[in-house]
């Protein structure tokens, strides 16, 4: 046919595109305009062509992405330290643009637009119970918000508690390095001294059995540590991964034991760490040692504890796993102010995910807060590997802020160190 359409031409429409027979050539036009405008001899300029053609593809992607963007969506938490309560969002994580966007329940409006992630946050820090630091904020996460994030991550970050007792206590960091190489990942854990009532009261099923007095005897006679685990089918894994702790270590039966269902899972949890029970740090002759937020996150806080437990002449007395903001972060290391370098950098960082704080006591308490130092090395990476090439922040540091461990410089903090975690911040994390 010839552009001023004097010949026969064949259109058909279908929804938004229009398909035109140009001299028995198919051509598909996205604007109906465009078709009169080629059969009055008027084609369009071929700059203008290719850009429409551009955006048209541009919309195209944008809108192809936002469906195949998955996002996980969560019901989510934040304390507000001044109002002394809890605040609810929801929190939406886009995994393949590693975006997240919160919405202010309460005020029904975005509290944050679809943003990066911080560089610290991860993928994997997004799961049930997480508590993940969104600038400045920390979010936890309490229940799935829609049945799509429920089924994806329901079954890829299955939760279980594992108790471990008695003698196996002291392998705690060889049995959590295990753990971690098995990719189970940790969300929480505890030391404690649970009561003998306690123990009965938990044990209630097995008092008709005649083990009842030995189990109870078990969870109640010696400091227990609890800790929750996050890995695909988590439970069944468990069950497979205890028999060969047990005989790796020469633990007795039931001196590690772990949830055997979901709903036991949730009792579990329920006792260990949301009942109070007794602390067990000491609070005299100590040191306090805090594993930083960079161990965790490389799976290397077994390697760490188990460091520490071999190392001369200190035990592990106290221990639990924290979520810091920059108010208590920099409440704990105010008095290093002015005497470390890189003060805010080092403040910023223990915001950046879990640690795990310790209180350690020595066999000549004198000079425990010494010793342990010693054991920890120069905070300067940089020197610990030259001149102290074995110690903790030799081996497992980057850099003047990212150097593996705090440890109490001056004897006369080990105690108030000790006493920020174990008696003020634990408490305020149970009341959470």
């Amino acid at each position: 046919m010839t552009r001023s359409g004097s010949a026969e031409t064949k259109r058909r429409i279908c929804s938004e595109w229009v398909w035109v027979i140009w001299d028995g050539h198919p051509e598909c036009v996205a604007d109906p305009d465009q078709v009169q405008t080629r059969l009055l001899g008027q084609p369009p300029q071929g700059e203008s062509r290719v850009k429409e053609e551009q955006e048209r593809k541009k919309i195209q992607k944008t809108r192809m992405q936002a469906i195949r963007d998955t996002i996980y969506s969560f019901k989510a938490r934040w304390f507000d330290p001044h109002a002394q309560l809890n605040r609810q969002y929801h929190v939406r994580y886009y995994v393949d643009t590693h975006n997240v966007e919160i919405f202010d329940t309460k005020t029904n409006k975005l509290f944050l637009k679809k943003s990066d992630c911080p560089p610290s946050i991860s993928g994997k820090d997004f799961f049930l119970g997480a508590k993940v630091l969104l600038y400045g904020r920390h979010f936890e996460l309490m229940e799935y918000l829609d049945p799509f994030t429920a089924e994806k991550l329901g079954k890829q970050q299955q939760k279980a508690v594992l108790v471990i007792k008695q003698e196996l206590v002291a392998h705690i960091g060889s049995i959590l390095d295990l753990l971690l190489r098995q990719q189970f990942g940790l969300s929480t854990l505890k030391m404690m001294q649970v009561s003998r009532g306690q123990a009965e009261k938990f044990l209630e099923f097995h008092r008709t059995t005649g083990e009842f007095g030995a189990l109870v005897d078990q969870l109640s006679s010696r400091p227990v540590v609890a800790m929750e685990l996050v890995a695909e089918n988590c439970i069944e894994k468990l069950k497979q991964f205890l028999p060969n702790v047990g005989s790796r270590f020469g633990g007795k039966p039931n001196e590690i034991e772990s949830s055997s269902s979901v709903l036991e899972t949730q009792r579990f949890y329920e006792f260990f760490f949301e009942s109070a029970h007794s602390m067990t740090a000491r609070l005299h002759d100590c040191t306090c040692c805090v594993i930083l937020p960079h161990v965790i996150k490389e799976g290397l806080a077994g390697e760490v504890i188990e460091a520490i437990q071999k190392g001369p002449g200190v035990s592990i007395t106290a221990m639990e796993l924290f979520n810091l903001d920059r108010t208590t972060a920099a409440e704990f290391l105010e008095v290093y102010e002015g005497v470390v370098p890189h003060f805010n950098e080092t403040v910023d960082h223990f915001t950046t995910g879990p640690c795990i704080a310790m209180e350690l006591v020595g066999t000549h308490p004198e000079n425990v807060v010494a010793k342990f130092r010693e054991n920890a090395g120069p905070w300067d990476v940089e020197m610990a590997k030259e001149l102290k090439p074995h110690t903790i922040r030799a081996r497992y540091g980057h850099d003047r802020v990212r150097n593996a461990v705090h440890c109490t410089d001056l004897a006369e903090d080990g105690i108030l160190e000790c006493e920020y975690f174990f008696d003020i911040l634990s408490k305020r994390q149970l009341k959470k």
